[in-house]
């Protein structure tokens, strides 16, 4: 047997560092303590003076084990593994090869639990608001879109899928294997873009003009429409801003909301069945959609780099796993940009 000593991994982690480790970036510009209150208030610690049981692990751990889940799409028995295999996420953990790693169920447990009374949002918020005061506000405008979430398509009939849509159990549901039920997913939705049908959830995002962070957020079931969550995503600020968004957001009534607010409306126009766009109107949609366009770039970040999709059942769950892939979509891009200062 070959043995190994500390400059040996010594060694081994300087080599990371040169060949540019993201995940050792990543640890020099993200304060992790910020998030051990709001976590503590999810997830209380354990008494220590109870008797039985293994002593829980640090939050901040658990945390950043969540963090990597999400950056390299991994399932909890894979991240129980990588953990123990991969030099660069033990320098990022601040862990030992000796130490004791937390296994898949501990992983689970703790992302169930961190999902608890919105507790993703929690920590979003307290990231947001260390942004703020780092002097990153979203003072230059705002951009609004949707993505559409991919999840494991509900194979239950045409007629099933009509009842559930309308908030019912399917035919025969008592009478289906228990197994069966738990794989069913009967809050995400059917909806159809570019003539092509898509099953999950919808990311409803908006981020600001300058910086590119994620602002604000919702998650909803796919059928919902962009414009039904304007207002919820929609930042108001104590400056006129400029509000981009495409041709889904156009409408009277966001248009009216929007000018009530004081800023301006920039969302694309939208052709009518028989009468084509002015060149003015065609024009401003050209200059619009190279600021828009920006927002796709967050979305196509989230889904090639991070690979995002829904492997698990029912819309909280949806909503814990977007939110911490917008959470740490804000990590990666405040890195980029306090290495590009």
């Amino acid at each position: 047997m070959i043995q190994t000593g500390f400059f040996d991994f010594s060694e081994r982690f300087k080599a990371l560092s040169k060949m540019g480790d993201p995940l050792e970036k990543l640890n020099k510009v993200i304060n992790w303590e910020i998030f051990r209150k709001p976590i503590e208030k999810i997830i209380p610690r354990k008494n220590k003076s109870s008797k039985g049981g293994r002593p829980s692990y640090d939050c901040i751990l658990m945390f950043k084990i969540i963090v990597l889940q999400i950056l390299y799409n991994l399932s909890d028995d894979q991240t129980e593994f990588q953990i123990r295999d991969r030099f660069s996420f033990i320098r990022f953990l601040g862990i030992l090869l000796t130490d004791t790693i937390p296994d898949a169920k501990t992983i689970w447990l703790f992302k169930e639990n961190l999902g608890k009374n919105n507790g993703v949002r929690a920590l979003f918020d307290e990231f947001e608001n260390t942004l703020k005061e780092l002097g990153f506000f979203a003072k230059s405008g705002q951009i609004v879109d949707a993505s559409i979430i991919k999840a494991p398509v509900r194979r239950t009939g045409k007629k099933d899928n009509e009842l559930i849509k309308n908030g019912k159990k399917p035919k025969n549901w008592s009478n289906w294997p228990k197994s069966k039920k738990s794989q069913t997913d009967m809050d995400a939705r059917w909806t159809k873009k570019r003539n092509k049908s898509h099953f999950g959830y919808k990311s409803h995002t908006n981020i600001d003009k300058k910086h590119k962070f994620i602002r604000e957020y919702r998650i909803t079931d796919a059928s919902v429409h962009d414009s039904r969550v304007f207002e919820d995503i929609y930042q108001h600020t104590d400056v006129s801003l400029e509000v981009y968004g495409d041709g889904a957001y156009r409408s009277k009534k966001i248009e009216i909301f929007i000018n009530n607010c004081g800023d301006k409306s920039k969302i694309q126009w939208n052709k009518s069945p028989n009468k084509k766009l002015s060149v003015i109107k065609k024009t401003l949609n050209k200059i619009n959609s190279a600021i828009r366009i920006a927002v796709e770039h967050v979305f196509a970040r989230q889904k090639t780099c991070m690979k995002l999709c829904i492997r698990s059942i029912g819309l909280q769950r949806a909503k814990v796993k977007i939110g911490l892939a917008n959470l740490v979509y804000n990590f990666t891009r405040f890195e980029f940009l306090t290495r590009s200062c």
